[in-house]
């Protein structure tokens, strides 16, 4: 999604018609930067991050929402991805690290696939949550098997300064996608 200043919009016709969704509660639209969306795949369970902010949850389709605040603080969230029940959740945030939740965002773990904060710019998730696939910047591609407890770097051998910018995988993980800021893609 990119930065957007505003509300959020829902919608249960595919997009005939759009519902208005506030999930800060009314904070100043000035304040308001969304960063990412993501959604299980019945579109009841939804995550959503700000930039400079926390994290929202709703478990009803967008009509109620629960802040969340993964890191002790506000972060700039730059990318999310949710299993297909919605309950595991994984989050970067920019100059931080990963995070993730296996109740819907109630509680989570920091993940360090890198070591140390990185310049995350996307993530993506498997349809049960068990593999993971985290894009850091110029540091490299991780991949995690057991739900991000371990990560290892898969990032193929590229060439120049190309930074990573977005990550993609199938519903079974097998397959991954990623992009580079100079316009090539790795599968």
């Amino acid at each position: 999604v990119g930065q957007y200043r505003g509300y959020l919009y829902t919608s249960t016709d595919t997009g005939a018609t759009w519902t208005q969704r506030d999930p800060t509660g009314g904070a100043p639209l000035e304040d308001i930067d969304w960063t990412f969306v993501t959604s299980s795949d019945d579109g009841t369970r939804l995550a959503a991050g700000l930039d400079d902010g926390k994290v929202y949850t709703s478990t009803d389709s967008g009509v109620t929402w629960t802040e969340r605040d993964p890191a002790s603080g506000n972060r700039a969230w730059v990318s999310g991805a949710s299993s297909s029940d919605g309950t595991r959740l994984v989050i970067a945030a920019e100059d931080d690290y990963v995070y993730t939740s296996t109740d819907g965002g109630e509680t989570w773990a920091r993940r360090d696939p890198t070591g140390s904060p990185a310049q995350w710019t996307g993530v993506a998730s498997s349809s049960d949550g068990s593999i993971l696939v985290a894009a850091a910047g110029l540091t490299g591609l991780f991949l995690s098997t057991d739900s991000g407890e371990t990560w290892e770097n898969v990032e193929p051998e590229t060439t120049g300064s190309d930074g990573w910018m977005a990550v993609a995988c199938s519903s079974d993980g097998s397959m991954i996608i990623a992009g580079l800021d100079g316009g090539s893609i790795y599968i």
